[in-house]
């Protein structure tokens, strides 16, 4: 469970008094959240705060509940703090204290591995995250793969396709068939796309580290004397509001990946913003609610018929369609979506299944192809195509339709046949030489760090 208690000291004795009452008797429990209480003051002696209402509530709650805190446990050298007061907002005093913890039952504790915190700049409060080792014996499926669309706006890898598909004619004679041939071509592109978006993303993500560990040391520094922590918690505001800015960068990635999707964004998500989420009326007043299915019937006006169509609505999304089969059974393995086909094809549409596209019907489909799709198991996005579409339109339109069925509709594992099949004589042009163009598009890059990669 999650808890958000109240600001307000008299607020928070009632609300600790009230989850009392909510929070069950279970014996594996776990609560996490900002508590707006700080135990550690409580529980040292001659503490002010010890006979507080407030306190004394949410002691009474974890003694009933047996609850443990296991950050001092686990770290009984770290404070451990969690919140800093504004310097300008306080008027140059600094306050700290570890006011988000988790609260776990003692079956939970004992599955308890690490507990820390770290920093994030668009709060006051610290995120704190928790390690659990639990014994569910669950594998991992099969991924899914897509290019991450933003590589192609580097620098020099526009021309690289160009240069690589042409190139890769060479290989022609080397494979079995033009579809073999496009599918390899198409999957080193993929692959050498995906090693520079890796390195792209791993210098902002080291970056955004370099920010953190900024923060943290400006923090242990303001351990020392009154006079250096007041310099410290200067500087510690001034590289947050930097680590802020990297924030803002990533949420304008964001919002174009959500344009993408369809999703309306208005505004950036800074810390002013944030603070500004909470709605003028606390309840909205609901008023009457459609038919979660039929367009024809009528429109709920009471609470008890909004509660009935709001329970069909939920039951219809938790509920199960095949309720024979365990939450382990592999649905692929039993059925295929051909099996409650009955419409054949007639002979002029198997015969079109063997004829070749056109530029034009390739053309006119890429423009009506959503964005963000990936039309083959390769990863390339739309966005791909899109870009490359001079160097893509001379090859791709002497595949046929059987190709990109396959495409689509064949497994991974295939698609890594023709990557292995590709692979060597991919390798073989490095070692010629040739792949000293493919470290060029990479030395031109504004992120840095792909050269060495390749």
């Amino acid at each position: 469970m999650t808890v958000y208690a109240p600001t307000r000291v008299g607020e928070r004795a009632k609300f600790f008094a009230r989850l009392m009452l909510h929070v069950p008797k279970a014996d594996r429990l776990l609560l996490a959240g900002d508590w707006n209480v700080s135990l550690d003051e409580a529980l040292r002696p001659g503490a002010p705060t010890t006979n507080r209402g407030d306190v004394r509530t949410v002691l009474e709650f974890i003694a009933e509940m047996t609850l443990v805190d296991p950050f001092p446990i686990l770290n009984p050298d770290d404070p451990g703090y969690t919140w800093t007061s504004h310097l300008q907002r306080d008027r140059q005093t600094v306050t700290r204290r570890r006011l988000d913890y988790f609260l776990l039952s003692e079956q939970v504790m004992d599955r308890v591995t690490s507990v820390r915190h770290f920093c994030h700049p668009i709060s006051d409060h610290k995120p704190v995250v928790v390690d659990l080792r639990l014994s569910l014996g669950c594998e991992r499926g099969r991924g899914f793969f897509r290019l991450n669309s933003q590589v192609l706006r580097v620098l020099g890898v526009g021309e690289w396709v160009k240069d690589h598909m042409t190139r890769w004619e060479g290989a022609r004679h080397l494979l079995n068939s033009n579809a073999e041939w496009l599918d390899g071509g198409l999957a080193i592109t993929s692959g050498v796309l995906d090693v520079i978006s890796r390195i792209l993303a791993r210098t902002r993500n080291k970056r955004e580290a370099n920010c953190m560990k900024k923060v943290e040391e400006a923090e242990d520094r303001m351990e020392g004397q009154p006079i250096s922590r007041l310099v410290w918690a200067s500087e510690r505001e001034r590289r947050l509001a930097e680590w802020d800015n990297i924030q803002e960068e990533k949420q304008k990635q964001w919002t174009e990946v959500l344009k993408v999707k369809g999703i309306e964004t208005h505004d950036k998500m800074t810390k002013e913003t944030f603070q500004k989420l909470q709605p003028s009326r606390l309840q909205q007043q609901m008023i009457e609610l459609k038919h979660p299915f039929v367009e024809s019937a009528p429109p709920a006006c009471s609470a008890t018929g909004m509660l009935q169509y709001a329970r069909m609505y939920y039951e219809d999304i938790l509920t199960s369609r095949r309720p024979q089969d365990g939450v382990n059974v592999d649905l692929s393995s039993g059925t295929d979506m051909w099996d409650s086909t009955t419409v054949k094809l007639h002979t002029s549409a198997k015969l079109n299944l063997d004829r070749p596209f056109t530029v034009e019907e390739l053309s006119q489909a890429l423009k009506s192809m959503v964005k963000g799709k990936s039309p083959g198991v390769d990863g390339l996005p739309v966005e791909f195509y899109a870009a490359n579409w001079g160097c893509l339109a001379r090859v791709i339109p002497g595949a046929t339709r059987r190709w990109w069925m396959r495409r689509r509709g064949e497994t991974w594992e295939d698609f890594r046949q023709v990557f292995d099949t590709a692979e060597g004589y991919y390798k073989e042009k490095l070692r010629s030489g040739v792949g000293n163009d493919e470290r060029k598009v990479a030395q031109r890059s504004d992120e840095g760090g792909i050269a060495k990669a390749l």
